[in-house]
């Protein structure tokens, strides 16, 4: 009788479980209500999707607190009903990285920028609106992308800059267009990791192009690659010509490894030049 009368009330249970699940929305529906009151919010984005795009439309696409949290949601795997859930994944930030996306959002442009912005980009058949919420400061922005370098014309640089150290947290990914601090950056000693600043000097040659003076670390059997992103933007750097070493600052984008031919590699570093010294 025991055994039975478990079974009933596992059974009975179920059904709450999974309607719990299928009836998720995203703590972006109510802020209030969903904020840890013990806590300091520093930041906050919504995203909202519209047209045909991915359920659920509304979502938290980053959420600080003072004391370092990061928050954020993404999909989950669908339930039985079929329906989308989201999963909210938690992380923690140092220090000086909250601290400059206070510093961001105190700035005076940011503080004077429009409340609503205008659509800039046309999706063919879905939108975006991203709500970003600092202090008492809300901006709305339509089918912003940190990735498009074209938006830097359309916002204050705060802004933008904000947008941009929100999307690398998001993706891992580092992205092309910001500055670094002198702090940051690094004296080239033959290792490259991704995300990071360098000082070093480079070469120029009609064979072999723009390329570092002393080569990079590899193991046996591979040869570097390198891939400038944006020299065209410096006429003052001759890729194609033989010329005079020169001192540049750049950063690590992406580290790619192929092999094309047995037991052989090629690594593949894409830089994106900072300045030229």
């Amino acid at each position: 009788m025991n055994r039975l009368a478990l079974i009933v009330v596992s059974l009975l249970a179920l059904p709450a479980i999974s309607f719990a699940q299928r009836t998720y929305v995203s703590v972006c529906a109510d802020l209030q209500k969903n904020t840890d009151p013990r806590k300091e919010v520093a930041l906050t984005i919504c995203n909202q999707e519209r047209g045909m795009s991915a359920l659920p439309p509304l979502r938290l696409y980053l959420r600080l607190y003072s004391d370092g949290t990061a928050e954020y949601e993404e999909n989950g795997r669908r339930d039985r009903a079929g329906t989308d859930m989201l999963v909210m994944h938690r992380a923690r930030l140092a220090a000086e990285k909250i601290a400059e996306f206070i510093r961001l959002g105190s700035e005076p442009d940011f503080q004077n920028a429009r409340a609503d912005y205008p659509e800039y980009r046309r999706g063919d058949d879905s939108g975006l609106e991203t709500t970003v919420i600092f202090g008492s400061k809300t901006i709305l922005l339509r089918n912003y992308s940190a990735w498009d370098k074209d938006e830097a014309k359309h916002y204050p640089a705060s802004l933008v800059l904000l947008m941009h150290l929100a999307e690398e947290f998001r993706s891992g990914k580092p992205l092309p267009g910001l500055k670094p601090k002198e702090t940051e950056i690094l004296e080239y000693a033959r290792t490259l990791a991704v995300g990071k600043y360098y000082r070093a000097k480079a070469n120029f040659s009609r064979d072999y192009g723009m390329t570092l003076a002393t080569a990079p670390k590899l193991p046996l059997h591979h040869t570097v690659n390198y891939a400038w992103t944006n020299v065209n933007d410096f006429p003052q750097l001759t890729p194609g010509k033989d010329s005079a070493e020169r001192q540049i600052v750049f950063r690590v984008l992406e580290k790619k490894v192929d092999s094309f031919i047995k037991n052989t590699w090629m690594t593949t570093f894409e830089l994106e030049i900072v300045r030229v010294e």
